[in-house]
């Protein structure tokens, strides 16, 4: 292990904020405001806290070097790092020119690794301020996390970043940096952009791909999935229904208005309420038999954790088992390439609970086995 390595830290505290509070995304001064409002608490802190504690044992071995205040110093100091400060100090909300500048100043300090926490927009910032030979990798912290920069999970990452002090077998590749347009997002409408790539240190299973879209062909697939579904549904459940096409078509199989990118609550295959942040979920889940509806993303695999924060470890740790559904294509499944399907909760013994095997439906009284793990 070479002791001289220089890691950077780069923490975007607000990143996830619009998670919960059903805002898909969080860019934008109003959208933070709102979801501090309805009294989400930032993650992101949180999560890197994960990662770092799978360096910890090594920090007498590299250097670290991070920025002022909630952007890493906080937490350096919390679990008793040593580092050196670069950037800005700021002690409230950040910005993306803080997260440029820290940028800058980490490559005039000639770090080997830009560790950062964040989603696809902290991506974009790392992205247009870097564009060097330094390789990066992401803490996934974030509402959109689209890109392939991110590890699999804030764990993963911390591992990822321990084998790279180690020199253990690590390889390189280009991960593609995209973001969507938030504004379209919350229309329900998806554009999204490549602006680029960062070299990513990268092993099989740790670092996740870019996310995939559902081909136009497998519509009536999705169709007979929701079929099936439809049958299986218990009038005495209250069943919260996650994005993605494949449960929209649950619900246009049930003739009710679903949301395609957010969370909807549905009661005797009546809606009861539709795109619902965490704490409409967590009122008016109180006192039912609460069952859960979701399919993974495409490429990707996750089923919790990208794109439906809405669904806290709160609610979660209520469903059981039996009453968790997914709904996936075999032509999704198979290209996943044999990877699991994935939980990134934040809570890591929630993320333990809701591992092991499950049943698939992938068509009409069709299901297949499948793996989940954290």
């Amino acid at each position: 292990m070479n002791p001289l390595k220089k890691i950077g830290l780069i923490v975007n505290p607000i990143a996830g904020l619009g998670g919960m509070a059903g805002l898909k995304g969080t860019d934008g001064q109003e959208i933070i405001d709102k979801a501090i409002s309805l009294g989400v608490e930032p993650m992101s802190g949180a999560k890197t806290k994960i990662a770092l504690k799978e360096v910890h044992s090594l920090r007498s071995h590299f250097s670290l070097i991070t920025c002022p205040g909630i952007m890493g110093e906080d937490i350096a100091t919390e679990l008793g790092f040593e580092f050196e400060l670069v950037g800005v100090r700021n002690s409230k909300i950040t910005s993306s020119e803080n997260t440029r500048t820290a940028v800058e100043k980490m490559i005039s300090a000639k770090v080997d690794l830009i560790l950062f926490s964040g989603g696809d927009g902290t991506a974009r910032d790392i992205y247009s301020s870097l564009k060097t030979s330094i390789p990066a990798l992401g803490i996934p912290t974030g509402v959109k996390i689209q890109s392939s920069v991110f590890a699999i999970s804030p764990s993963h990452a911390g591992k990822l970043c321990n084998a790279f002090l180690m020199n253990d077998a690590i390889k390189y590749r280009e991960g593609e940096v995209i973001d969507l347009n938030e504004e379209n997002y919350r229309q329900g409408l998806i554009s999204t952009s490549l602006y680029g790539y960062l070299k990513v240190p990268y092993k099989k299973d740790f670092v996740q791909n870019v996310k995939s879209g559902t081909p136009k062909n497998e519509q009536y697939i999705q169709q007979a999935i929701a079929n099936d579904m439809a049958e299986k549904m218990d009038n005495n459940i209250l069943y919260l229904i996650g994005p993605g096409s494949t449960t929209k078509a649950l619900t246009d199989h049930l003739k009710i208005k679903g949301s395609l990118l957010g969370i909807d609550i549905v009661k005797n295959k009546k809606l009861v309420a539709q795109d619902v942040n965490f704490k409409e979920i967590i009122r008016l889940s109180r006192e039912e038999d609460v069952g859960l509806i979701i399919t993974p993303i495409g490429g990707q695999g996750f089923l919790l954790g990208r794109g439906n924060q809405q669904l806290t470890p709160i609610v979660l740790n209520t469903i059981e088992k039996k009453n968790i559904f997914i709904l996936a294509t075999l032509q999704k499944l198979i290209s996943l390439k044999n990877q699991p399907l994935f939980v990134d909760t934040g809570n890591l013994e929630l993320n333990q609970k809701l591992g092991g095997y499950y049943k698939i439906i992938t068509g009409y009284h069709q299901s297949t086995v499948y793996k989940v793990i954290s």
